[in-house]
C-alpha cells in the first residue's frame, strides 16, 4: 500500500493524476489528501508527520509517470526491507535478573536497581537497600540493559539515573555523584565521564 499526497491546484490535473496512478499497477495507492497551496502542504504534513517521503513531478502521462512511479515503488521496498533490518538488530532490554538471598531465587527487575558495583564480586544495590550478588561481569551487564537508565561511571560501576541525588563538582572538568542508597565510597567521574553523564541527563529530562 502506498500513501499519496497529491499537490495541485487544478482540479482537473488531481483527478488525472488520480486515474494514471488507478491504471499504472496492482499496488494500492491510497489518496489520503488534494492539497491546493503551499500553506495547506505544510498543514498536512506538520498533521502527519509519521510517513515516509518521495516525490513524483510534472505527471503528464502514462509513459513519463512509468519511471517515477516505479523508482517509487522500488525504494518503498527497500525501505521496507531496510526497517525490517533494523527491528531484528534492535537490541532487547534485560527486564530482570534471577538473584540469591539465602536459599531462594527471587527475581529482581531491572528497573529496581539503583546501581551494580563490584567488590571482589558484582552485585546488585535495589532502590530498598538490599544487595543481591549477580554472576556476571559489569561489562556483561552494560551489555543487557538499557544505556539510556543505566550509565557506567567508572571501571567498579553501574548506575541507574533515577538514583542519582546530585552532582557535585570535584575538580576542574570532574564530577562527584550522590546516590540513594548511599554507597559507602565516594564516586568520581573523569572528564569524559563526567561530560557523557551530563549529556545523558539533558537528554533524560
Amino acid at each position: 500500500m502506498v500513501r499519496v499526497l497529491i499537490i495541485e491546484d487544478e482540479t482537473i490535473s488531481s483527478k488525472h493524476i488520480i486515474n494514471l496512478l488507478k491504471d499504472y499497477s496492482s499496488e494500492t495507492f491510497i489518496m489520503e489528501a488534494i492539497t491546493e497551496s503551499v500553506l495547506d502542504t505544510i498543514k498536512w504534513f506538520m498533521n502527519n508527520d509519521d510517513c515516509d517521503m518521495d516525490r513524483l513531478l510534472k505527471i503528464i502521462s502514462q509513459k513519463n509517470s512509468d519511471p517515477s512511479i516505479s523508482k517509487l515503488l522500488r525504494l518503498k521496498k527497500k525501505a521496507k526491507k531496510n526497517k525490517s533490518l533494523k527491528t531484528e538488530d534492535r537490541k532487547i532490554d534485560k527486564e530482570r535478573f534471577l538473584v540469591k538471598l539465602g536459599k531462594k531465587y527471587i527475581p529482581l527487575k531491572t528497573e529496581d536497581i539503583a546501581y551494580f558495583y563490584k567488590d571482589d564480586i558484582v552485585f546488585a544495590k535495589s532502590f530498598n537497600g538490599n544487595s543481591y550478588p549477580i554472576n556476571s561481569s559489569l561489562n556483561t551487564i552494560e551489555s543487557l540493559i538499557d544505556t539510556n537508565t543505566f550509565f557506567r561511571v567508572n571501571r567498579k560501576m553501574i548506575i541507574n539515573i533515577n538514583a542519582i541525588e546530585y552532582l557535585a563538582q570535584y575538580r576542574p572538568g570532574q564530577l562527584t555523584i550522590k546516590v540513594s542508597p548511599k554507597f559507602e565510597e565516594i564516586i568520581i567521574l573523569s572528564q569524559e565521564k563526567s561530560s557523557g553523564l551530563k549529556a545523558l541527563l539533558s537528554y533524560s529530562l
